[in-house]
């Protein structure tokens, strides 16, 4: 597992190397290290992912890396990777009418990303995955995909398809809060969510009620404090807006 990411990660890196030279070689070096340097973060941060969760900290744990995993795959690799492409690179998605009118409404790409991550947290697709590394592989890369999407709209590369940032404050709120609300099931469940068959077969479900609730914790406490700083940072970013426009008017 751990050649076959490496080789992946070789791969996907020559892609953004070809393609920041044929597009984004003018761009001053520092800045294209600075690119290089948090895009290959992000990069590492997503591959993460795709490391069975017995495989890092043993069978015990499994539930509670595979939450941290979840929030690697939806919140902090999404992130990384769109700091660390340069707007230019895709400016030829501008032409795509009906790909930005879909990207820019916040509430139609979040809903999109939030149900799918809750169809797979259903105790029968959860198991089913959690026994099935192929399908396991799969869900994985839905995580990202879903992250990918659910940004989009707060840091996408392309500023123009972003959405407002009062719209982006509100959506932040009301979008996340399916997921906060399965962690805190997750936290305080007197029972396991998930039926387990043994310690061998199992990739991502929990193994004891402290896994489950320690897991259910990582996606509430460290999820909720990573959106809430980026909440801040968009509503501070709305503010010098404003103040920078009525400084500037006359």
């Amino acid at each position: 597992m751990i050649l076959n990411l490496f080789i992946v990660f070789l791969i996907l890196l020559g892609i953004y190397f070809i393609v920041m030279g044929n597009t984004a070689s003018h761009l001053p070096v520092a800045r294209q290290r600075r690119y290089l340097a948090v895009f290959v973060l992000g990069l590492i941060a997503a591959l993460v992912t795709f490391i069975p969760s017995p495989d890092l900290f043993g069978p015990d744990y499994r539930f509670t890396v595979s939450m941290t995993q979840v929030l690697f795959a939806v919140d902090l690799a999404p992130l990384l990777l769109f700091l660390g492409i340069p707007e230019i690179t895709l400016l030829p998605l501008q032409r795509w009418d009906g790909l930005k009118r879909s990207l820019k409404n916040p509430f139609v790409v979040g809903a999109a990303s939030t149900f799918i991550l809750l169809v797979w947290f259903t105790p029968p697709v959860f198991e089913a995955a959690s026994r099935s590394l192929p399908l396991w592989v799969y869900k994985q890369i839905l995580f990202l995909l879903c992250g990918l999407l659910f940004w989009w709209p707060i840091a996408g590369p392309l500023p123009e398809w972003r959405a407002g940032y009062a719209l982006q404050l509100l959506y932040l709120f009301i979008i996340r809060l399916p997921m906060t609300v399965v962690a805190i099931i997750f936290t305080f469940a007197n029972r396991l969510i998930y039926t387990a068959r043994s310690f061998s077969l199992e990739i991502c479900a929990p193994s004891s009620i402290p896994d489950q609730r320690t897991g259910g914790l990582v996606m509430w406490t460290v999820g909720g404090l990573f959106v809430l700083v980026v909440l801040m940072i968009v509503f501070f970013r709305w503010f010098n807006t404003g103040y920078a426009a009525e400084e500037s008017s006359p």
